[in-house]
């Protein structure tokens, strides 16, 4: 099953993250994203009240941005805050962060 390109018609709403995505947010996160990617919209996330990001949380987003490039839907991060940034920035990935926030 093929899934035609979305276009910019296509409302995103905008996922707020909470404060802590640590180990006890990462499920419910993951269940939030599961459900945004099955509306088969865009996904666009606010990061600006993040305060800690740890791993797990950081594991749930990568796979959540794959599989959205896999459904050819778009993936924002936008106004991710100064801890967001530096947890992407500890864990190596801080190019995928900028990445997210320029889309």
């Amino acid at each position: 099953m093929t899934h035609p390109l979305h276009t910019a018609e296509q409302a995103a709403a905008t996922l707020t993250l909470p404060a802590l995505l640590d180990m006890r947010q990462a499920a419910p996160l993951r269940d939030l994203l599961l459900a945004a990617l099955a509306a088969e919209a865009p996904i666009r996330l606010d990061g600006a009240a993040v305060e800690r990001l740890t791993t797990p949380c950081a594991q749930v987003l990568l796979a959540a941005a794959a599989d959205a490039s896999r459904r050819h839907l778009p993936f924002q991060l936008c106004n991710p805050s100064p801890a967001l940034g530096a947890g992407f920035t500890a864990l190596g990935l801080k190019t995928t962060l900028n990445d997210w926030s320029a889309a």
